[in-house]
Parts: structure tokens; sequence; C-alpha cells
């Protein structure tokens, strides 16, 4: 089950679009960063709205499937976090991708979560914040509150 606590910082930091949009990446998207329905259907640019409580549904069901479910088998030490830690994990790869760990670009965090050194992972996700470009302060906020997830 996933912890609530996670959905939560998901929603906070993705926000809620009723009607399809396209993602940075150029996919098309609704609700809260969701690129397919409950029934595995992709999103398309045609599609109708959706209410914030489909969005949820869906979150839940993609983070689950995509990204608890990788994380949990390729974190280290995943089942001795606690579900503050596993949520702010979840979180950074939501929005930096669930095979981050050991991927080029992503050493220190892996680092850190190969090597247990679990006090310098708020540290670590400071790291990826990409400075300059126009995601940086919005990014700064999400990597603050991961950070305070993980330790609370």
């Amino acid at each position: 089950v996933i912890p609530p606590q996670c959905l939560d910082i998901i929603a906070e930091f993705e926000g809620f679009r009723p009607t399809p949009y396209l993602c940075p990446a150029g996919i098309p998207t609704i609700g809260f960063g969701a690129t397919y329905y409950e029934d595995g259907r992709k999103v398309t640019m045609s599609d109708s709205a959706i209410t914030e409580p489909q969005g949820k549904r869906m979150l839940a069901a993609m983070v689950e499937k995509d990204f608890w479910n990788v994380l949990k088998n390729t974190i280290p030490y995943w089942e001795e976090m606690n579900d503050n830690q596993r949520s702010a994990l979840t979180s950074f790869a939501y929005n930096l991708g669930a095979h981050f760990f050991g991927s080029p670009g992503f050493a220190t965090v892996s680092a850190c979560l190969r090597d247990h050194a679990w006090s310098e992972i708020p540290a670590a996700f400071d790291l990826y914040c990409n400075p300059g470009s126009s995601f940086e302060a919005g990014l700064r906020r999400r990597r603050e509150a991961e950070g305070k997830l993980w330790l609370a």
C-alpha cells in the first residue's frame, strides 16, 4: 500500500490539470502527471477532462506500478526504510525517473543509498535542481520538501 504522504508530496509538486497537456518531454499528460489511464490507455491530447478524484486514483495506480514497485526492487535497503523515506525517494523518482539508481548523473544519491549513508540523502537530493534553469526554484522547493520528509 502506498503511504498517503507519498501521494500527497507528489500531488503537491505536480499540481492537478484536468485537461490533457504536453509535459516538458512532449508526452500527453493529464491529472497529476499521468501518461495513461487506469485501464492502460495512453493519454491523448483529444481526451476529455477528468476530475481530481479520478486524477488521484490514476496517480496512485501509476505510482505503485511504475515507481514504488521499481524502487523496491532496485534501491538497496528499501525494506529498512520507513514510509517517509520511501515516500521521499518515490517523489524524487517520479520527478527524475524510476530507474535513477546507478544511472549516469545520479552518482551522489546512488552512493548514499548504496553505502547506507542515509543522513546524507537530503543534501544529495539538493544536487538535483537544474541550476540556472527556469525550473530551479520549483525543484529546490521540491528537493527541500523531499529532504524534510526523509528526515521526518
